[in-house]
């Protein structure tokens, strides 16, 4: 996600004076996004500010972000399948999303 969001740097417009005001290239274009976090803790508190850091770039860039999925007690690459909610959730968030962008 940070790549991403550090690549999306060039989308922004910057004014001349400083403190300058901006806005992105990207407003107004009805783009959408689900953001999802994994972590092994047990409670939503102890990953921080994960979901946060992902959602703010994206709202700052045009995003409106239409769902949110975090991840709890999952820990070891490709565990998550083993949590019937959680891909049930992430299921109904990309239908969710595909539909949005239609």
């Amino acid at each position: 996600m940070k790549a991403f969001i550090d690549r999306l740097y060039c989308m922004y417009n910057f004014g001349e004076e400083r403190p300058s005001a901006w806005s992105s290239k990207m407003q107004d274009q009805s783009r959408k996004a689900v953001i999802v976090a994994v972590c092994e803790q047990e409670d939503k508190r102890d990953m921080g500010f994960a979901m946060e850091a992902m959602r703010m770039p994206l709202e700052a860039l045009g995003y409106q972000v239409v769902g949110e999925l975090p991840v709890l007690k999952t820990f070891g690459k490709g565990r998550v399948v083993d949590n019937p909610e959680v891909m049930e959730e992430a299921c109904r968030l990309g239908v969710l999303l595909a539909k949005e962008t239609c």
